[in-house]
């Protein structure tokens, strides 16, 4: 049985959304035990995050699953993007884990949603927008990971072909700009 946070999201978003207290049970031992999970996919978006954000006249930004965010350190991405404010959010993180409660211009889902069960991954996209201002971008792996969880489950719960993932963030970002990036 797992035990859900149950929050209601500002006017943007009418309704209750849930997040699995599962993942944070999963992921925060990765974290803490594992080298895994350090934030280091964001550096392949750096460019492409960084154009976007200079053309989208963006001032606030939230990196949606950032793992252990070494990067945003490394690179000084608040200053680097001229940002007002640029948080972080993971379950699997301690210091990460507060479920976030404003909104953002952009919203950055990096090597994230193939790591959320099927039955999860709408309200995972619901959440995501209600997050969102402007526009969201997401990285997906379409691919099994060579990472296991603890029980020797693959990290990657929802492998499916590109268009799986268009049909269901179609669906939710029917009126925002959700940019996609797929790897294989």
């Amino acid at each position: 049985i797992y035990k859900y946070i149950d929050f209601i999201f500002n006017e943007k978003f009418s309704g209750k959304q849930y997040i699995l207290e599962k993942y944070k049970i999963w992921y925060q031992d990765l974290h803490e035990n594992t080298n895994y999970f350090r934030g280091f996919s964001l550096k392949f978006f750096i460019p492409n995050l960084s154009s976007l954000i200079r053309d989208s006249n963006i001032h606030t930004a939230l990196d949606y699953g950032c793992g252990k965010a070494e990067l945003h350190e490394t690179f000084r991405l608040k200053k680097l993007w001229g940002l007002h404010k640029l948080d972080k959010y993971d379950p699997g993180v301690k210091e990460w884990s507060d479920l976030p409660t404003s909104s953002y211009d952009l919203v950055f889902c990096i090597d994230v949603m193939e790591h959320i069960e099927d039955d999860d991954v709408d309200n995972i996209l619901r959440h995501i927008y209600s997050l969102t201002n402007k526009i969201a971008f997401f990285s997906i792996s379409t691919r099994p990971a060579t990472k296991r969880l603890s029980d020797g489950t693959n990290v990657h719960k929802a492998i499916h072909p590109e268009q799986w993932w268009r049909d269901r963030i179609d669906v939710v970002f029917k009126d925002k700009l959700a940019i996609v990036n797929f790897s294989l």
